[in-house]
Formats: structure tokens, sequence, C-alpha cells
């Protein structure tokens, strides 16, 4: 139950990001083939999980740190363009549109920790994950969605 309710609130997250962004008038895409990997500190409560490519550099990372519970998402595909204010976050057809902030070489956007409920997502799994900004797309490598849920349920307390 605990797994499916942070998944819920995931898809919710990528909702509200998407359904606010305007659409790009050029948009380019990159799909990351690299995979991704866990950690969790039981020091400090910060739990990682980051996208490497294929030449072992990293393109996404995800981090959340107890007990504050802030799901941040660091993207260095998207990161080209400086004053970006808005990212597309995509799971499967749900998107949310969130605020994003850009230094020249990274994108980075907080996910919301309580979106609305839009009911149960079991297909979850097996749906991809993107993020957009500023005309151009970051499909994430096809076990995203697992890692997100990952660093979320050892973050975010029961009942989150």
């Amino acid at each position: 139950m605990r797994r499916s309710h942070i998944l819920a609130t995931l898809a919710i997250s990528a909702f509200a990001v998407a359904s606010c962004a305007s659409a790009p008038s050029a948009p380019t895409s990159a799909r990351s083939t690299g995979s991704w990997t866990f950690s969790y500190d039981s020091a400090t409560g910060l739990s990682t999980a980051e996208q490497r490519d294929a030449d072992g550099s990293v393109s996404a990372r995800v981090t959340c740190q107890t007990p504050s519970g802030d799901m941040m998402v660091t993207d260095y595909r998207l990161g080209g363009g400086r004053g970006e204010t808005r990212a597309r976050f995509t799971i499967g057809q749900e998107t949310i549109d969130v605020p994003a902030t850009s230094d020249g070489r990274t994108l980075t956007v907080r996910l919301p920790r309580r979106p609305p409920n839009l009911g149960s997502y079991a297909h979850l799994s097996r749906d991809p994950v993107s993020m957009s900004a500023g005309g151009a797309t970051h499909a994430y490598a096809a076990d995203a969605l697992e890692k997100f849920a990952l660093v979320a349920n050892s973050c975010w307390p029961t009942g989150s």
C-alpha cells in the first residue's frame, strides 16, 4: 500500500508540473540509455538516485532528505539555458508543471510532496519518466520510476 501511495504521489506531482508548462515551439529530445543507481545514507537520512549515461557521466540526480522530505530532481542535460523558471515533469500520460531553477549547467526542480490523489497506479513501474524545460526534453532511462519510488519510500514517512 505504501509503495502504491508513493507512486500515485509521484504521478500526481508529474501531472501538476506539465499541466502548467507551455508547449515548446521547437522541441528537442534526448533519451537516456544509461542506468540508475540508488543509495541511502542512514547517518544523514539522504536518499539519492543517479542516472549515468553510457560514458559514466551523471545526467540526472534525485535526492530527498529526512525530515524535510523535499524531493529534488537535478537534470544535467536541461541546464543549458539560464533563467528557466518552470519545468514539466512527466510520468506516463500524467504531467505536472513545477517551479525550476537553472544555473546554466543544471536544472533543478522540487517535486511536491502531497499532490491531489489521482488513484492507484499499479502500472507506473513501466511508465516512462521525463522532464522538459526551455523547449528540450530529457527522457530518463527505463528504470527511472522505480528509483524515484525508492527515494520517496526512504524519505517520506508512511502516510505522507
